[in-house]
């Protein structure tokens, strides 16, 4: 789901954002000011009611909720993630299936890779001979990684969410939002 950047004072509930509107007022911010600073900052963003599907009220209500709907929810809802398999639903629920199905993940020491790194969170869980190497970009530019991992012949990809990330993990090069778990033994 996705926050919802409210236009007006009248759609916000919470008191700190309510009280920060009228002390913003009184510093002499325009407007626009206060409503760009409270889009970005207000926790009624994201209190908004569940969009469970495409029906009225997003699904969540047949009367008026206390907030605002996201406007969005005709094509940001439950239902419509719970059936497409690229969603972020079904991603997650790939991880659980890998939870259940490597011990490694449970059992397995954590080491982090490349920890002053700008735009990538990698790490590798390590087991019975058996690692995992988990690299994340969490920007929207491309970016190349370098480990000095011990070579192996036995690397495969056991989850992405793209569906051509590469096996070559001595030298990566990770797409926008890119994320890979490979198995490496």
């Amino acid at each position: 789901m996705t926050k919802h950047n409210f236009e007006s004072i009248n759609d916000y509930r919470d008191v700190e954002s309510l009280n920060a509107y009228k002390l913003m007022q009184r510093e002499g911010k325009s407007e626009q000011e206060i409503m760009e600073i409270l889009q970005q900052k207000s926790r009624d963003n994201a209190r908004t009611p569940m969009q469970w599907s495409a029906e009225n009220q997003a699904g969540f209500t047949q009367g008026t909720p206390w907030i605002p709907v996201i406007t969005n929810y005709e094509e940001i809802n439950a239902e419509k993630a719970m059936k497409d398999s690229n969603s972020i639903f079904a991603h997650y629920q790939e991880l659980i299936a890998l939870r259940k199905k490597y011990d490694i993940i449970v059992y397995g020491d954590y080491q982090l890779l490349l920890g002053d790194h700008q735009s990538v969170f990698a790490y590798t869980r390590n087991w019975k001979n058996e690692t995992l190497l988990v690299v994340n970009n969490f920007y929207a530019e491309e970016v190349t990684v370098n480990f000095n991992l011990e070579k192996s012949d036995d690397v495969r990809i056991v989850l992405s969410n793209y569906s051509d990330s590469t096996t070559a993990i001595e030298n990566i090069t990770l797409r926008p939002y890119e994320s890979v778990v490979y198995y490496v033994k």
